[in-house]
């Protein structure tokens, strides 16, 4: 009865969230939604050490045929769990102790015609993750008792995880933190075994895929041939520790007592519940968080970036600069708004006879970058496709052409083959519709030529002119003045956010990318600012951290240890220096498993 309670409860409390942004939508939507996420990433594995990978699925297509061992092995794993658990029902006298088994034979029915029928990896999989969830939700119900669901949920991240398709090595995260909350919630030292076992597993397994990224480029950032054998073997383990953990499930289904503490962490007495925070807690907390807060905000990203821009009204809309004199050998940078149609640059030596036009590119993914007009080639389907080398021009004017409506450009700025910016005055538009809403004046795009800030002293770069010489006092385009990676979507939004227009990125929940419309509101359309909301979030993330180490151990330089070790993981500085919303769930999460803690501890 309770359950159907509680079910009913999380069922209105989804309903309360999911209406307000029905009320446009088209009748199911919200499965689309999902429908569309589930379709994403179809591979039996993508670089997780699990039974898949053991068995050679990795970045193999779901609707490959699998090998008749991944079939075979998966119906031996639950006919051994089926017999296991009726045995288990029959010995503790339950009710039906024949309904687990009834059902498992169904599962190994399932898999066994799916080896007969050279079933894919996809079928596979998914008869394995369903009969997780059966795993699971059978013990969660023999149990009873609402203080097992932190275990069965890391139980059922634990066996997706190993025995599920699709998944990221990531996907083991959750897990972690639910093993964390039911040891704490329980002392068991088989949840620490499995904690740390499996914290050590994604470790290496993260570690490989990020070396490879390092060492071998993105495209190569996988687990590879290389690392096959610790791969193999981190696999393997995952395997276990997944046998293991439904053991414990079981074990504790049968109301089978838990094993006690290590002593060698937990000195105090278990009904001591004080914090026993001390003046050094203090003392040590504020030294780390002003350490790392320096290193943080100080590394986050450059305050200044255009901020106003001349948007096009007409097609074929131009705008000519002079740059003074003629010049030999000069390249253009350019920063830009959201754009999606690419804008052509032509110069001149009189203003009146034009070279042809070379193209720049500006997609949507372009947005809030500095860009260097670069060479370009037409292929054969009339794609337009961009090298990496930049355009050097010779002339004294120069024309900037937008063929479609809604061009947003910031700024423009020109530099000579030394480095050398090059003063510019604004000397003629042709077209444009006067009447626009969005009609503004072209001398925005050469108004703020002082705010392409390169990277400081302790960041060297190097610069080459045209003549390949070294120059690294000149800013270049980079992450400290640019967006890169996702904050093209995610800064975008925020932006959106705050100036009231249609957001872009939907597919996630609104709230971090508005935390991050607050920064930008203090600090401009900047890096720093559209950074500034994440980098917060990773600064608190050190104190909640203390606080749980704290609440844990009671012991000062535990604390200290813990928080310590998160304020020097880069990972953690460079996560957080990302205008992405991944911080901000984290910090939740952290912030819950500490109230939920505090809660255990005061009683209350």
């Amino acid at each position: 009865k309770r359950m159907l309670i509680g079910l009913g409860a999380a069922a209105a409390v989804a309903l309360i969230i999911i209406v307000p942004f029905s009320l446009r939508q088209q009748p199911g939507w919200l499965i689309e939604q999902y429908a569309g996420t589930l379709a994403s990433y179809p591979y039996a594995t993508l670089n997780t050490a699990n039974f898949y990978y053991l068995l050679g699925g990795n970045w193999k297509a779901i609707g490959n045929e699998a090998p008749l061992a991944v079939n075979l092995l998966l119906a031996g794993f639950a006919a051994a769990y089926g017999i296991f658990q009726t045995l288990q029902n029959r010995n503790a006298q339950r009710k039906l102790p024949w309904i687990e088994g009834a059902i498992t034979g169904g599962f190994v029915i399932f898999l066994l015609v799916s080896a007969i029928i050279h079933g894919s990896w996809g079928l596979a999989g998914t008869a394995a993750m369903a009969f997780a969830f059966l795993i699971v939700l059978s013990l969660y119900i023999r149990k009873g008792d609402i203080t097992f669901l932190p275990y069965a949920g890391a139980l059922l991240f634990i066996l997706l995880y190993v025995f599920g398709v699709k998944m990221h090595e990531r996907y083991i995260f959750p897990a972690i933190f639910l093993l964390a909350l039911a040891w704490c919630q329980s002392r068991d030292r088989r949840m620490l075994t499995l904690l740390l076992v499996l914290s050590a597993t994604v470790f290496l397994n993260e570690g490989i895929v990020l070396d490879n990224s390092i060492r071998l480029g993105s495209a190569q950032g996988h687990l590879n041939q290389d690392t096959v054998v610790l791969a193999n073997l981190l696999s393997f383990v995952n395997i276990l520790a997944a046998f293991y953990a439904v053991h414990v499930g079981m074990a504790l289904s049968r109301g089978a007592e838990t094993e006690p503490k290590p002593h060698f962490i937990f000195r105090e007495k278990e009904t001591d519940n004080r914090l026993h925070w001390k003046r050094w807690d203090t003392a040590i907390l504020c030294g780390i968080v002003a350490g790392y807060s320096l290193i943080c905000f100080t590394t986050l990203g450059s305050t200044k970036a255009p901020q106003k821009a001349w948007t096009s009204t007409d097609y074929e809309e131009s705008v000519t600069i002079d740059l003074g004199a003629k010049q030999e050998s000069f390249c253009m940078l350019y920063f830009a708004r959201v754009s999606r149609y690419d804008f052509s640059v032509a110069v001149s030596e009189d203003g009146e006879n034009w070279e042809e036009d070379n193209w720049a590119e500006m997609a949507q993914g372009q947005c809030w970058k500095w860009k260097y007009v670069t060479n370009s080639v037409v292929g054969a389907g009339g794609t337009r496709t961009y090298a990496n080398d930049r355009h050097w021009f010779t002339g004294r004017f120069v024309r900037i052409t937008a063929h479609q409506v809604n061009l947003n450009l910031c700024e423009v700025i020109f530099r000579n083959a030394k480095g050398e910016q090059l003063p510019v005055t604004l000397c003629g538009r042709n077209g444009g519709d006067p009447d626009s809403p969005i009609y503004a004046d072209p001398s925005l795009i050469i108004d703020e030529q002082d705010t392409m800030e390169g990277l400081p002293v302790y960041f060297p770069v190097k610069s080459l002119s045209s003549d390949g010489e070294e120059n690294p006092l000149v800013a270049q385009p980079s992450w400290w003045n640019s967006t890169y990676f996702d904050e093209i979507y995610h800064a975008r939004t925020a932006y959106e956010f705050l100036v009231g227009s249609t957001p872009y990125e939907t597919s996630h929940p609104p709230l971090g990318k508005v935390l991050m419309s607050w920064g930008v509101l203090l600090f401009g359309m900047t890096p720093f600012g559209w950074r500034f909301a994440g980098a917060v979030a990773g600064v608190i993330m050190l104190a909640v951290i203390y606080f749980i180490a704290k609440q844990m151990t009671k012991s000062t330089w535990l604390a200290a240890f813990s928080c310590g070790l998160l304020s020097l993981d880069c990972m953690h500085l460079t996560q957080t220096q990302i205008a992405t919303i991944d911080s901000f769930p984290v910090l939740f999460i952290l912030l819950a498993f500490f109230f939920r803690s505090e809660e255990r501890r005061v009683g209350k």
